[in-house]
């Protein structure tokens, strides 16, 4: 039933094989997808221990969660007792994973096996400053037992050395090397504004006021079109249809649905800003707005998560929820001619800190460490 492994086999437990409605798999999933690709690069053998997760709202579903991990344990246990495991990297969504995690944790430590702590998602912070006594315990011996921890955030390397004196490692999203393109500044020579969304279709994510912003563009006789992609909850889906319609936008408003990233990339090339208005209180380094920049678009986004520190030019950063100020945003950057400016210096920064090649030598650093 287990194969076996060689000295370099990694437990990877992280929320990877999970059978996913579309508007739920975000980009957790796939963040831990390219780290596992990249591991495999440097020729380590992967072995996925399914984290559970939630896969619908029900007081009942945290008892599933509970069966989950006992399964997903139960494999963990037999592959360290018949396979030469190197190491298990644990994926840490904290809160209520965090008991799960520490199991995890503490079953590697038993085994005398060495672990990695890698923390995701934007709401850590917030969530030990806001746990009990149990909690704080639990997180603490987590990290403080780990051989080395990896955060998604520069926040959490600031916070874990303030707070415990822990050194970690900033590991950020980032985009595959075969995905980034020249950047197109040709565009700027359109005279339709291209504006796109692409990422989970959910009300976390603001759409409606994407909307509302696209009514404030039209109020004030801009020329421009939105395409929406992604997977969305039925629901929701049918509210911004009626909202569109409402609005008279639906012959500047189109959606696509979910689709694979290749066939984005078409839209990617001709468009001109991201508009990432997110409300996600446990936003984090969105995958969404790396692969944006990456082709050069300008985004607009709200202060949530780590958005500020990504995009890293404040002129393109929100801070309130007003339609007037996104769309004004949009204009000034085109007619003052900023637009090639944006765009080229939101390219540059994905270059200079988030690709494959960049994030590589952190992890081949790391793993070769240990």
């Amino acid at each position: 039933m287990f194969k076996n492994i060689e000295s370099n086999g990694i437990i990877f437990y992280a929320p990877l094989n999970n059978d996913l409605k579309s508007f739920r798999n975000g980009g957790g999933e796939a963040g831990c997808l390219r780290t596992k690709i990249i591991l495999e690069k440097l020729n380590y053998q992967i072995i996925i221990i399914r984290k559970p997760i939630l896969k619908y709202d029900s007081i009942f579903a945290y008892f599933f969660i509970l069966i989950d991990f006992i399964k997903s344990w139960t494999i963990l246990f037999k592959q360290i007792v018949f396979n030469n495991i190197k190491c298990v990297h644990i994926v840490g969504f904290y809160k209520y994973h965090l008991i799960f995690e520490w199991i995890i944790s503490r079953t590697a430590k038993l085994f005398k096996i060495k672990y990695i702590y890698e923390i995701r998602n934007g709401g850590m912070i917030f969530s030990y400053n806001k746990g009990n006594f149990i909690y704080k315990y639990l997180f603490k011996s987590i990290v403080f037992n780990s051989s080395n921890i990896l955060c998604q955030g520069e926040d959490y390397v600031e916070f874990l050395k303030e707070k415990f004196g822990i050194s970690s490692i900033y590991y950020p999203n980032f985009i595959m090397n075969d995905k980034i393109q020249k950047n197109n500044l040709t565009r700027k020579d359109f005279k339709i504004i291209n504006l796109i969304y692409f990422g989970r279709i959910v009300k976390e994510k603001n759409i409606d006021f994407i909307i509302d912003i696209c009514e404030t563009l039209k109020s004030l006789n801009i020329d421009f079109r939105l395409n929406l992609f992604g997977g969305y909850e039925f629901q929701y889906y049918q509210f911004l249809q009626r909202k569109i319609t409402s609005k008279n936008l639906n012959n500047v408003i189109q959606f696509h649905g979910r689709k694979d990233f290749d066939d984005i990339i078409l839209y990617l090339k001709s468009s001109h800003f991201f508009i990432f208005p997110s409300k996600e209180i446990n936003e984090g380094h969105s995958n969404a707005l790396t692969e944006a920049m990456a082709f050069g678009i300008a985004p607009i986004v709200s202060d949530v998560g780590f958005n500020k520190k990504v995009v890293n030019d404040d002129d393109l950063v929100i801070h309130n929820f007003d339609p007037l100020i996104y769309a004004k945003k949009i204009i000034d950057i085109w007619s003052d001619e900023k637009w090639s400016i944006k765009s080229s210096q939101v390219y540059n920064r994905i270059l200079e800190n988030y690709t494959e090649s960049k994030v590589t030598k952190s992890i081949l650093e790391l793993y070769h460490n240990l």
